[in-house]
């Protein structure tokens, strides 16, 4: 061959690695380009396969056993939780226990001491898996076919935070936490662990929140979009606050929204105008109050994150007072300018509201104030408003109840799916029973011949299925 030739080939050869060389620097800058704009990076993108496996296959009445007694065992470390607080004498309503309950306390020492067992471990997400008991496995095949998700903004009690999640959680399950960015640093640490050490918990950090401010909503909102977004086939979605504690266990949660079949439950009340300040521009649609607590469908969730008119409604109230509490009953309660799936008509709804309750009043010779109870179509959470000579054994705190152990009883029996709300410094014997018997209802299989029927026949449902809202109590 040609010494020209041979030198034609080598430059050829050096030309192609060169070209070569240059594709692997553009595929790796756009990787790292990709992977830097994620919004959440976790160990989900590296779970094996054997761990998948493990994540589909649900716990056999052993490994059920054995979450049970690590729950044993991780009560029992509670300070002086096991030699005073008997939670069966109170749920059967001993009245001497329910005193001696009431004196208990579990304050910040106690919970600090009680967490050290996570900080100061070496491997702190196994600590945490163990202490706090989380099932690293679906209870059953029902469970892991319906998986769930839960949006949360927080900023305080890491302990609080961690033993609700610990009642909720199932690894099929999806779980987005808004942490406050005015919270301590220490609190932060323990947000992050969550997100580090398990792949279903997405952690995220939002500007400093303000108490109804358009913060709340921005946040809250803000997480559904995170949780629309993921590829996991989440059915329902539900908010919870740092203070809520479920009053049903997981199976019985979807064997509920099952019966829900879609559709979209807020609490409906009228909006009141001095919420809109100085606003004199007319909003997008009527609005509507109610609570910030709220479930819908993945449809619903989908939907609302790519809609024009719910970004309109979501910008109006900006500059609004308590916008959490005008956003969810105004996108899914006007059908006929936002087609929510799942949704209803408010308008129809409140008017059947109030003629219920007119009838009621006479019925019973009942005041206004006396008859501010929650109506019976709104389950997403249980809270007691002092209005009308409500009973709290707890405290009323901003005229809610903070429930207490005198309570316990009544949020076991309750339609709800959460209470809101309890704190460890107002009797926290009330939130460990009421949490004792909901996790060992799911661990005994206590709740395995739980039908769900009766939330079938929620005017939510109901109306979905094609009856007359005349045919329908609704409070």
């Amino acid at each position: 061959m040609r010494r020209s030739s041979l030198v034609n080939v080598a430059m050829y050869q050096r030309g192609t690695r060169y070209k070569v060389a240059v594709l692997l620097v553009v595929v790796i800058v756009i990787e790292v380009v990709y992977l830097r704009k994620r919004t959440t990076f976790h160990l989900s993108d590296f779970i094996s396969r054997k761990e998948r496996i493990r994540v589909t296959t649900p716990l056999s009445v052993q490994n059920r056993t054995a979450l049970l007694s690590n729950l044993n065992t991780a009560l029992s470390t509670v300070e002086e939780y096991s030699s005073q607080v008997d939670c069966k004498g109170i749920i059967n309503g001993d009245n001497d226990l329910k005193t001696k309950a009431e004196s208990w306390i579990f304050n910040a020492d106690s919970r600090k001491s009680w967490m050290d067992k996570v900080t100061d471990s070496n491997n702190k997400c196994e600590a945490i898996k163990n202490h706090f008991v989380f099932a690293d496995r679906p209870l059953s095949a029902e469970e892991f076919e319906f998986p769930l998700a839960y949006g949360m903004l927080v900023y305080k009690e890491p302990t609080q935070i961690y033993l609700m999640l610990s009642a909720l959680y199932q690894p099929q399950n999806q779980f987005c936490i808004a942490v406050d960015d005015g919270a301590d640093v220490e609190f932060k640490e323990k947000m992050d662990l969550l997100d580090e050490c398990f792949p279903n918990i997405h952690v995220k950090y939002v500007k400093k929140v303000t108490w109804c401010g358009f913060s709340v909503i921005q946040a809250v909102y803000g997480c559904v979009k995170t949780l629309s977004s993921l590829k996991n086939n989440w059915k329902y979605y539900q908010y919870l606050s740092g203070v809520d504690l479920p009053l049903k266990t997981n199976l019985e949660m979807v064997r509920i929204f099952k019966k829900m079949n879609g559709s979209f439950n807020a609490e409906v009340t009228e909006y009141q105008r001095h919420r809109l300040k100085n606003k004199t521009e007319p909003p997008p649609v009527k609005l509507w109050k109610s609570s910030l607590s709220a479930t819908f469908s993945r449809e619903s969730a989908d939907f609302m994150v790519h809609d024009e008119k719910v970004r309109e409604v979501y910008e109006f109230l900006r500059n609004t007072d308590c916008a959490d509490e005008s956003f969810w009953t105004t996108i899914a309660g006007n059908p006929k300018e936002i087609l929510m799936p799942g949704g209803f008509d408010a308008e129809q709804w409140f008017a059947k509201i109030r003629k219920e309750k007119l009838q009621r009043r006479k019925a019973r010779n009942l005041t206004l104030n006396q008859d501010e109870a929650m109506g019976r179509y709104y389950i997403s959470r249980m809270q007691t408003w002092s209005y009308g000579g409500a009973q709290c054994h707890g405290k009323f705190i901003s005229s809610s109840c903070a429930y207490g152990v005198g309570d316990v009883p009544a949020l076991l029996k309750a339609q709800e799916l959460v209470a809101h709300k309890l704190y460890f410094d107002i009797q926290p014997a009330a939130y460990f029973c009421t949490y004792e018997t909901v996790r060992k209802r799911a661990l005994n299989g206590e709740d395995r011949d739980f039908t769900a029927e009766e939330y079938s026949k929620l005017p939510g449902p109901r109306l979905l299925a094609g009856d007359s809202i005349n045919d329908v109590q609704i409070h």
